[in-house]
């Protein structure tokens, strides 16, 4: 089976691995499985087995600005991985990013299973600094 993983986090630099890495990883012995690469995290490069594309053009470090200028680049990324692989199917874990992998895995009739594991506001607003911003998620 060919995967494509748009996981919650930059799946490489990420100082700690979420339940994606472990389950990812162990498909990818027996699957060949895709993940974009998201510059913002700062953590040292973790070994993987999975297929890595790069989706940043814009390295911010902040993750709405990072996600929100990204997107456009991000569907590009994409909508190409999604055709080149022959994908079987789509997993879309990302809030941001998700939005675009669904639109290019539509046009191509590839199936999206969602797991959107970090969609609680008090998780997400642990992401940013800003006070205004994580009183508006709370």
């Amino acid at each position: 089976m060919k995967i494509l993983l748009v996981s919650t986090q930059d799946y490489i630099h990420h100082p700690v691995p979420s339940r994606h890495h472990y389950i990812f990883e162990e498909l990818a012995k027996r699957h060949e499985v895709h993940v974009p690469h998201f510059h913002v995290s700062r953590g040292k490069e973790r070994e993987t087995r999975l297929i890595v594309h790069e989706a940043t053009m814009f390295p911010f470090r902040g993750p709405l600005l990072h996600y929100t200028l990204n997107a456009p680049y991000q569907y590009a990324v994409f909508k190409r991985v999604i055709k080149e692989a022959g994908l079987d199917v789509v997993v879309a874990a990302h809030i941001f990013a998700g939005a675009a992998v669904i639109k290019a895995a539509k046009k191509y009739g590839v199936p999206v299973v969602f797991d959107l594991k970090d969609w609680f506001l008090d998780s997400a607003a642990a992401y940013y600094n800003n006070r205004m911003l994580k009183w508006a998620l709370m």
